[in-house]
């Protein structure tokens, strides 16, 4: 069995078609959607990811949220107890300069 070049373009079509529809995004976290969290966690003490992720459902059904984007998005971003800092200009060079040298 050959196939003509309007078959070949026609399967070129569909598989292209089909492999750029239903990629999934990424959830964007918003200002409210960090709040919530924040708030939810405060309240359980962050104990229980799973009765999070339900709270957060209710609160904000446009979104799936689960345990463990719940307790990721926490533990990764939004934790006041992070520690959080910031180099300076010769501590950055210091590190670049290290950083070439055990390269």
């Amino acid at each position: 069995m050959t196939l003509s070049e309007t078959d070949i373009k026609s399967l070129v079509f569909k598989v292209e078609h089909v492999s750029s529809i239903n990629k999934p995004k990424r959830m964007q976290w918003t200002k409210s959607y960090n709040d919530g969290l924040m708030s939810l966690v405060e309240r359980n003490k962050g104990k229980c990811w799973r009765e999070i992720a339900v709270s957060m459902r209710q609160k904000f059904p446009e979104v799936k949220f689960t345990s463990k984007k719940c307790r990721a998005r926490w533990k990764n971003c939004i934790n006041p107890e992070l520690f959080k800092f910031y180099l300076n200009n010769a501590e950055e060079t210091l590190l670049v300069v290290y950083h070439s040298y055990y390269k």
